[in-house]
């Protein structure tokens, strides 16, 4: 089965899911399956309109040296990269090439392949 990662959390939003989680009996896990569930099928829908999807990302690396490091890319230069074969990236500071794991290329190619909803 695969596994997924929530990254960027804002921590007063986690900490506020968690506590109602809590308090009404839920497990992390379980919340999420149900939504998913509730959502696919039509029986819930979000108070917000979707937000733009990102046409740019960014990539914090840290190299075997300790240097922390980003990388920008785009969708186009991603896909590129991950086409190319590499499994890793040079650092931008000192040049020792950062080992990228097979869960972060996973990720950046579902990012490359997800499409961009339409116009309104």
């Amino acid at each position: 089965m695969a596994q997924y990662i929530l990254r960027d959390l804002d921590d007063t939003l986690w900490t506020r899911f968690r506590r109602r989680a809590g308090l009404d009996g839920w497990h992390l896990q379980g919340i999420f399956r149900q939504f998913m569930e509730d959502y696919a099928a039509g029986r819930i829908t979000l108070s917000a309109g979707a937000p733009p999807r990102p046409t740019m990302g960014t990539w914090y690396l840290t190299c075997p040296n300790g240097d922390q490091t980003t990388r920008g890319f785009t969708k186009a230069s991603a896909k590129a990269w991950l086409e190319s074969g590499e499994t890793t990236m040079p650092c931008e500071k000192c040049g020792a090439a950062v080992p990228i794991s097979p869960a972060d290329r996973a990720t950046l190619e579902s990012w490359t392949t997800t499409p961009d909803p339409p116009t309104r």
